[in-house]
């Protein structure tokens, strides 16, 4: 495929009226060897300034779903674009969480210890940190997708209606204050496993990251995980070791300065759209995420109990009471729930969801102990 894919994508090559659709650009990716599709695919993240193979492949379906000829004329379309989706809100599961990836791995390496100081923090203190709970948007999934139904037609708008799940712009949570909360959490609470030589971060004032604060961080944390581990193996924990390093290999890509730009997508539609929910029915769609439906100080207890138990196997309903307004959702009051959630989280371990068993753990934190001493 030649290069001038570039300028076929902006529009015209030169003495070229042809166009290149994104359809016929998905096309002829998927038509060339993995090699050198995955060369131009970098080559094409690059020149539109994405970060990632995720947010690209997105871009490219939206782009698809856009194009009036992938779909049936008379059928509404919509897009809906989540930020960085977190554990439950609201009942019947607060605080239930499927896996470590995304929304729970902050709060997973932070635990762990993972930043030997505020130095380690690749984000501003003023950085927006972008969470939203998992149902809000299921709730926005559904009501968008009900609108859409009811605006199927003749008269249909060929173009998708794009609405955003996401919180910075609604109810903004800055990367300073979930710090602050974390440290409470943990403290509070403190895991069956944690790196030596580690306390519990805060932003103490304003600040930036530095590239040389990040590197020296990353290496003082390495130099741990890798003393850790060994133990852990000589103690017959080859598999928790083995998740320990995976999981400070996954945290140093999402740590990362590429990150440290704060997006806020507006849910201006979404708000008309909830507000468009008949008032008996209106409790039952929270698809926006602000005030009136929650507060990070109650949510993040909630949020924090649910990855300490996927993470540590340990039940979200012996969560302490942490210091401010944090107070733990007991929505698992009913005895059938908790161990069908019970059950859940040890069918996830046996199929290689690798966590930190709380007992088998005990040897490794004696271990932690004695060297921090």
């Amino acid at each position: 495929m030649p290069r001038s894919i570039f300028s076929y994508l902006h529009g015209q090559t030169p003495g070229d009226s042809r166009t290149l659709t994104h359809s016929q650009l998905v096309e002829a990716l998927l038509a060339m060897p993995p090699s050198e599709a995955n060369v131009q695919a970098m080559e094409l993240m690059a020149n539109l300034n994405f970060t990632s193979t995720y947010a690209f492949g997105k871009h490219l379906t939206e782009q698809l779903l856009n194009d009036p000829s992938s779909l049936q004329q008379g059928v509404s379309k919509v897009i809906i674009r989540p930020s960085l989706i977190a554990g439950l809100q609201g009942d019947p599961y607060p605080g239930y969480i499927v896996g470590l990836a995304g929304a729970a791995g902050f709060p997973m390496g932070y635990s762990l210890g993972f930043y030997h100081s505020i130095n380690g923090v690749a984000f501003a203190s003023d950085y927006i940190l972008d969470l939203i709970p998992c149902d809000v948007v299921a709730a926005l999934v559904i009501t968008a997708a009900a609108a859409a139904v009811a605006e199927t037609g003749p008269n249909a708008s060929s173009s998708a209606k794009v609405y955003h799940a996401a919180s910075a712009h609604s109810h903004p949570l800055m990367m300073s204050y979930s710090f602050s909360k974390m440290s409470e959490f943990w403290q509070a609470n403190p895991p069956p496993l944690r790196l030596p030589f580690t306390t519990y971060v805060t932003y103490t004032d304003k600040r930036s990251p530095t590239l040389w604060g990040l590197q020296a961080d990353k290496w003082i944390t390495s130099a741990k995980v890798w003393l850790v581990t060994k133990y852990m193996a000589w103690a017959g924990k080859e598999r928790e070791a083995r998740a320990l390093v995976y999981g400070f290999k996954a945290f140093c890509v999402q740590n990362s300065f590429r990150y440290n730009r704060s997006i806020v997508s507006r849910v201006d539609n979404a708000i008309e759209l909830r507000d468009s929910i008949k008032c008996d029915e209106a409790s039952l769609w929270p698809c926006v995420w602000d005030k009136s439906i929650g507060n990070w100080d109650t949510y993040g207890v909630t949020n924090l109990a649910g990855i300490r138990n996927l993470l540590f196997r340990i039940r979200g309903d012996c969560v302490s009471q942490v210091p401010s307004h944090f107070k733990l959702q007991q929505g698992l009051s009913d005895p059938s729930l908790v161990q069908e959630w019970a059950n859940s989280s040890s069918s996830s371990s046996s199929n290689g969801d690798d966590g930190f068993d709380t007992v088998d753990s005990s040897s490794v934190t004696s271990f932690c102990s004695a060297v921090a001493k």
